[in-house]
């Protein structure tokens, strides 16, 4: 199996767990175990399963999706805007973190202050190597981002 087909397996992987456990997906489930505790007290009988659907659907589309602001989009971090990336994030989404997440977002900001200039010299290739570098980037660039958007679009 290649690298390529393994990141897709694990996209969709990821997928069907955030539809598992969407705010809509178990909005749904609860009303259509009320249309079958409705079946069961024999309150419906004809139609059960096409009302049980109807309620799960009902369910499912009454509750809006979580969207999750363009603040935390990938391509707003990069290594000339870094720092500036970090400080907006900090701003527009730290009102919506728990403290202590807070508290880990600006300290990384502050780490991030410190190796900005390492990072941007002419000599970083002397002062970080290459693979520190490329995990710096990567986890400030992609992986606190993902982690951000990931944990605002839990339901409440």
């Amino acid at each position: 199996m290649s690298l390529l087909e393994t990141a897709e397996n694990q996209s969709k992987g990821v997928k069907t767990v955030q539809f598992f456990y969407s705010t809509g997906n178990i909005v749904g489930c609860c009303l259509a175990l009320i249309g079958l505790g409705l079946y069961f007290a024999e309150i419906i009988d004809s139609y059960w399963p096409l009302i049980v659907l109807g309620m799960y659907l009902v369910g499912y589309f009454i509750v809006p999706p979580i969207k999750v602001s363009d603040e935390l989009s990938e391509d707003r971090f990069n290594e000339d805007n870094i720092l500036q990336a970090l400080e907006a994030t900090l701003k527009k989404v730290g009102p919506k973190l728990p403290e202590q997440a807070r508290i880990h977002l600006a300290a990384i900001t502050k780490t991030m202050e410190g190796l900005v200039p390492a990072l941007q010299s002419e000599s970083a290739e002397r002062q970080i190597d290459v693979r520190s570098r490329a995990t710096i980037m990567a986890t400030v660039t992609r992986y606190l981002p993902q982690t951000l958007a990931a944990y605002l679009r839990l339901p409440p």
